[in-house]
């Protein structure tokens, strides 16, 4: 895929801060916007965070012969770093 090609499907990263961590609105528009934009990704609940909050999961891909790969982003307050680069991978 040329850089021409890759380009339409980076989500506008200008939402994604490297420097701090993500909020919580922020990235569920994130989420949703990268939902809309690439069907193969879903966006689903884990359940409820402590603060009674969503605990958003991504599924890319819907081969049930495929075999799973976990990555876990922002379980901690103050990770910045893993959850901007996994909604980078994402995107």
């Amino acid at each position: 895929m040329s850089d021409k090609t890759m380009q339409p499907m980076l989500l506008r990263t200008s939402k994604i801060r490297y420097h701090r961590a993500c909020d919580y609105r922020t990235l569920t528009e994130i989420l949703g916007e990268l939902a809309v934009r690439h069907p193969s990704l879903e966006v689903s609940g884990l359940g409820t965070s402590v603060l009674d909050r969503p605990i958003p999961v991504v599924t890319i891909g819907r081969d049930p012969h495929s075999r799973s790969i976990l990555y876990l982003g922002g379980i901690h307050p103050t990770d910045v770093m893993t959850p901007a680069v996994l909604l980078r991978f994402v995107s």
